[in-house]
């Protein structure tokens, strides 16, 4: 489920390419870059923010080779338009800039950093494969997001130290759902983001095998046959078998940076393929 110390060898002023760690090792190589965006075309994005009655107003910047999103009271999620199918490794680099001030008054601290990949609305009947583009499903406000499909993943900072990993649905027909719910990290200040530095942020999806992974290092992953935690609604979380059959893999869907209440700069996005290594 998770290696704490496995980390593999990446350079933050290169352009970053995945780095094959953890469970991929052996079993799969780094093959072409299926896409790449410089933040210059804003309709490649999707954005859906939170309403909000608010005197600060929340500022979206796309330009050639940065995107940089300052949310000072809400919620939003920015998805990249295409359609993304695995397996595949998803990187990127991100930075939390120090505290903005607005009108003298602090207004954002660097908090966590947030992800969602291979994302998608399951529709009314639970069996669709929708983009979650639909602004009157989902609204930027986080719970609205608990009825779709996908992965989820965050980096704790700031006064939000949690570091987790979801596999979603958290709801179906309107009700918390039992889901794979990794909180091990959550407070680990080894785990946690530092003002002004840029990360090299990484996620997975190939086949059973999901890896959330920061400046090479593995925060989370799964793979069949792990025992991992399940947040059940109204009782304690429990250990179960992570299988094919109770777990099946989502091959593809929609990636999204997720941000609340703060200041993120994005930039070097780009998707690659994994190939299967041959035995």
């Amino acid at each position: 489920m998770m290696i704490a110390g496995s980390v593999a060898a990446f350079s933050r002023t290169d352009e970053p390419k995945p780095v094959i760690v953890g469970h991929t090792v052996g079993r799969y190589q780094v093959g072409e870059r299926l896409a790449t965006s410089d933040f210059s075309d804003p309709s490649e994005w999707v954005v859906q923010m939170e309403e909000k009655r608010s005197d600060h107003h929340p500022e979206i910047h796309f330009s050639k080779g940065a995107l940089d999103v300052w949310m000072p009271d809400r919620g939003v999620t920015i998805w990249y338009r295409p359609h993304l199918q695995g397996p595949m490794a998803i990187v990127y680099r991100v930075t939390a800039p120090s505290t903005r001030l607005l009108d003298d008054v602090e207004t954002i601290m660097p908090r966590d950093m947030n992800v969602f990949w291979n994302a998608f609305d399951p529709g009314l009947d639970g069996k669709q494969h929708l983009s979650p583009f639909d602004s009157t499903r989902f609204t930027g406000a986080f719970p609205s997001y608990n009825k779709q499909h996908g992965y989820y993943a965050s980096t704790g900072g700031g006064y939000n130290r949690t570091t987790r990993f979801r596999r979603y649905p958290r709801s179906v027909d309107g009700q918390p759902a039992a889901h794979i719910a990794l909180n091990e990290r959550d407070g680990d200040t080894e785990y946690m983001i530092t003002p002004d530095v840029t990360y090299t942020m990484q996620v997975v999806a190939a086949g059973g095998i999901v890896q959330y992974i920061v400046d090479g290092r593995v925060v989370y992953e799964l793979q069949y046959g792990d025992q991992v935690s399940v947040e059940q609604p109204g009782l304690p979380s429990a250990q179960t078998g992570y299988t094919e059959t109770s777990y099946p893999a989502y091959p593809g869907g929609w990636f999204g940076f997720r941000l609340l209440k703060s200041h993120h700069r994005f930039t070097h996005f780009s998707v690659y393929s994994l190939e299967p290594v041959a035995e």
